[in-house]
């Protein structure tokens, strides 16, 4: 009884914890993709920081290599300076020009330095577009685990490993249902199988009593120790004639005729009911009723009716021209 209480108790909302455990996995799925560490965000953030400032550095160097170096369509400064040095060049025979050209051929000197360091430092920079798109999904990524189980990747990962308690004790829970269950199973096939030998005890022991009741019963009848009796006889059909039978002086009392009653009226009034099937026959059975009453006290306890066929399921029941139902081929169907 104590199992059977506890695995009510067990089973007691197994739709909500059907439910729990479908969502305990989907976060625990979600959280295992996300491959966190405890240091994730700091070091995403930080290479994100690179990113943008080498972003930054690549857009203005490039700037600044197109406007010194120039391109295809459009001269640059250096272009430029070359020209104005080349031009002030054709001075240097004029004391008045001569240190100008000195300086503008030394200013286009200083910037092809210059030029050539930027595009050296632009060509030299590590910015990779698409690990910086990465870095960013990742970042976003982490957003939406925080706004749903933690503000940080700490607490990500404790709700990660409490999903992962619940759900280990949610399932424990289930096989402790399966062991109450098996558990009581296996008392009720005992108490089944305990009551199976008690009912056999009991048939056993009933029918013993039935048969040592008979027996002190027969021997009471025969050796006329008693004042009144009631004893039980099963006929094989249903007829008074079945009943008057039993004492035929024939019969003896091995053959069931108890009191040892004789008498040779009473058997020629059986002769002749087993012969006829009219109004005749109805009379001999009284008056062979009649005559066992008056002779020897049998009171034979019986009445002419057709229960037997008001019986569901009943067939086999032969009944005679005279008009007697014999049972020997009954059957009974379930």
């Amino acid at each position: 009884r104590e199992d059977l209480r506890a695995m009510k108790a067990l089973s007691v909302g197994e739709e909500e914890k059907k439910r729990r455990v479908e969502l305990l996995n989907y976060e625990i799925s979600e959280i295992e993709k996300a491959k966190l560490s405890p240091r994730l965000e700091e070091m995403l953030e930080e290479k994100a920081r690179k990113l943008r400032d080498s972003e930054k550095i690549a857009e203005a160097l490039g700037d600044a290599d197109r406007a010194l170096s120039g391109t295809e369509e459009m001269p640059g400064a250096c272009d430029l300076l070359t020209d104005a040095a080349g031009a002030l060049d054709k001075l240097r025979d004029f004391p008045d020009f001569a240190p100008k050209a000195e300086a503008v051929e030394n200013l286009r000197l200083e910037l092809t330095e210059i030029a050539s360091g930027l595009s050296a430092s632009f060509q030299s920079l590590e910015y990779d577009q698409g690990e910086a798109e990465a870095i960013e999904r990742r970042l976003r990524q982490l957003a939406r685990l925080k706004s749903r189980y933690g503000g940080s990747v700490e607490e990500i990962l404790s709700r990660y490993e409490k999903d992962k308690e619940e759900l280990t004790a949610i399932a424990s829970q289930k096989e402790n249902l399966r062991a109450a269950a098996r558990k009581a199973k296996a008392q009720k096939e005992k108490v089944s199988a305990l009551a199976n030998d008690l009912t056999e005890a009991r048939i056993d022991a009933a029918v013993r009593l039935a048969h040592t009741i008979e027996e002190e019963a027969r021997s009471l009848l025969l050796g006329g120790e008693f004042t009144m009796a009631g004893f039980r006889f099963d006929a094989a059909y249903d007829d008074a004639l079945a009943f008057l039978q039993r004492w035929q002086s024939s019969l003896g009392t091995a053959g069931g005729n108890v009191v040892s009653f004789s008498d040779r009226a009473y058997d020629l009034l059986l002769s002749v009911v087993s012969a006829s099937s009219n109004s005749a026959r109805e009379a001999c059975l009284h008056d062979a009723e009649a005559l066992l009453i008056q002779s020897c006290g049998v009171v034979p306890l019986f009445y002419p009716g057709t229960a037997s066929r008001l019986a569901e399921g009943l067939t086999g029941v032969y009944r005679s021209a005279m008009g007697i139902y014999y049972f020997s081929s009954v059957t009974y169907a379930q």
